[in-house]
């Protein structure tokens, strides 16, 4: 019995990596989606489905159990929502993207539920499995299109955008690639502090509101991409605004095991308002080294305002 479960591991993993691999492949060779908006666009449309999701898997029973297994299988179909995205996205359109996207979320959660239902139960085989369903649900079917004639319209239409003096749809498309790392970034620094604070915080906005930390995260995570949507002028412009803020979100010294979740849940306020105020102001790698190797790093960290030491970091 092991070794079939084995064996169920194994091919449900290879055909699903085949899966994806196999349509990134075909992405560098086919750029010929109807994309007329920005990165920033898409990447709003993009954050409205994943909150979505993250609201909905959140309130299953599955997830509220906070069983050990929890987040892996939440983060797992996070990777696959978001490879349904980026992989329909260029080979279709916007639309059609968050259309299979949304419908992803049906797929990916019914087949978890399911699974846990089954006394043969196994992570590994529920969360391959799942994504397996849902690439094959979702996308399976763009990758036996051939890219022939594709590629003879993408020549056309980068000839047609040089000469009109617009931004080449490969760029846009990168950009969108780097803001979803970002996004996916900050989600995997926040999701575990929130999960080890208790049940249920008060959340400033609503002084007399107690909400349930799962439910907390989605807002968290929705008012950062709101703020990163906002005040944008270029795509070149917006490629260096997530630089700097993948620089300072990766800044953070790591967990000590000292501070305690409450302390680590408050990287929030620091990512928020590094995103809405400071998010023009180019950082460098050298500048956040310099200041790391500050005798006063960890005094300030633990002691300032996050607006103050925010601002220390670019004297």
């Amino acid at each position: 019995m092991c070794e079939i479960v084995a064996n169920e591991i194994v091919a449900n993993e290879i055909v699903a990596n085949e899966i994806v691999a196999n349509a990134q492949n075909e992405i560098v060779a086919n750029e010929t989606c109807e994309i007329d908006t920005t990165s920033w666009a898409i990447f709003h449309q993009y954050v409205t489905v994943m909150n979505d999701y993250l609201t909905h898997f959140m309130a299953t029973e599955k997830f509220k159990k906070r069983d050990c297994d929890s987040n892996f299988l939440l983060m797992n179909g996070f990777t696959t929502l978001t490879h349904v995205f980026k992989i329909t996205l260029n080979h279709i359109n916007v639309e059609k993207a968050i259309e299979q996207t949304d419908h992803s979320i049906y797929y990916y959660t019914q087949f978890i539920e399911q699974m846990e239902e089954n006394i043969m139960y196994d992570l590994n085989v529920s969360s391959n499995a799942a994504s397996l369903f849902v690439y094959k649900k979702t996308i399976q079917h763009l990758l036996t299109k051939t890219d022939t004639k594709n590629a003879v319209l993408k020549n056309a239409v980068l000839k047609n955008e040089v000469l009109k003096n617009e931004v080449p749809k490969n760029e846009v498309l990168k950009n969108v690639d780097y803001v979803l790392l970002l996004y996916r970034t900050i989600l995997d620094m926040l999701l575990p502090c929130y999960m080890l604070l208790p049940c249920y915080m008060l959340l400033p906005c609503y002084m007399h509101t107690l909400l349930p930390c799962h439910k907390l995260l989605p807002l968290h995570l929705l008012a950062i991409a709101f703020e990163l949507c906002q005040n944008n002028t270029t795509e070149a412009t917006f490629k260096q605004e997530l630089l700097n803020i993948l620089l300072f979100i990766n800044h953070f010294p790591a967990g000590t095991g000292t501070s305690t979740s409450t302390e680590r849940a408050n990287r929030y306020d620091y990512i928020h308002l590094y995103v809405k105020k400071y998010k023009h102001r180019e950082l460098t790698l050298a500048e956040l080294c310099q200041k790391k190797a500050h005798p006063s790093y960890a005094d300030k960290l633990k002691n300032e305002t996050p607006n103050n030491y925010i601002k220390w970091l670019f004297l």
